[in-house]
C-alpha cells in the first residue's frame, strides 16, 4: 500500500477556500440578478398604476358636462348625464396625504392610485387640460404627465 497516494490537509484547504470564494462569487451576482429584478417590477408597476390613474381621469374628462376647476392639485367637475350619473354631483380629483382620490359630493372618496408625491393640474386652454403625477415606490420616482382635450 502506498501511503504517497491522496490529498494532503494543504491541498483540501486550498480547495476549500477556492469554493467558498467561488460561492461568495456567485452569491453576489444572484443578490444583484434579484435586486435588479425588484427595481424593474417596481417601476413596471409604478407605470401601471400611474398609466391606469391617467386613463381613468381621461375618460372622465371626455364624459364631463362641466369643468368647475382645473388648477393646483383638484380638478372638479359636473358628470355627463349621458353616464347615467346626476349632473348636479361634483367629482373631484385631488391628493390627499399620498393618494390619489376621486372624491364624490365631498361624501365618497375612492383611492384611485397610492405613493403620490404630487399631482398637478393645469388648464392650458378653454378645452385642453394638463395632468402631471409624480409617484416615488421604493425608492423609484418617476413622473408622468398627459394633456386631456375636453369634448
Amino acid at each position: 500500500m502506498n501511503k504517497n497516494s491522496g490529498f494532503t490537509l494543504i491541498e483540501i484547504i486550498a480547495v476549500l477556500i477556492l469554493l467558498v470564494f467561488i460561492s461568495i462569487g456567485l452569491g453576489a451576482y444572484y443578490i444583484n440578478t434579484i435586486n435588479s429584478f425588484n427595481a424593474n417590477k417596481t417601476a413596471v408597476q409604478i407605470e401601471q398604476d400611474s398609466q391606469f390613474a391617467l386613463a381613468r381621469i381621461a375618460k372622465e374628462l371626455n364624459l364631463l358636462s362641466a369643468l368647475k376647476s382645473a388648477s393646483g392639485s383638484t380638478l372638479s367637475f359636473n358628470p355627463s348625464t349621458d353616464t347615467g350619473r346626476s349632473s348636479s354631483d361634483i367629482y373631484t380629483f385631488t391628493l390627499k396625504n399620498d393618494e390619489l382620490a376621486l372624491v364624490v359630493n365631498n361624501d365618497k372618496s375612492y383611492a384611485i392610485l397610492k405613493n403620490v408625491d404630487s399631482f398637478t393640474v393645469s388648464k392650458v386652454s378653454p378645452n385642453i387640460v394638463m395632468l402631471s403625477i409624480q409617484l416615488t415606490i421604493n425608492g423609484i420616482s418617476k413622473t408622468f404627465q398627459t394633456s386631456v382635450a375636453l369634448r
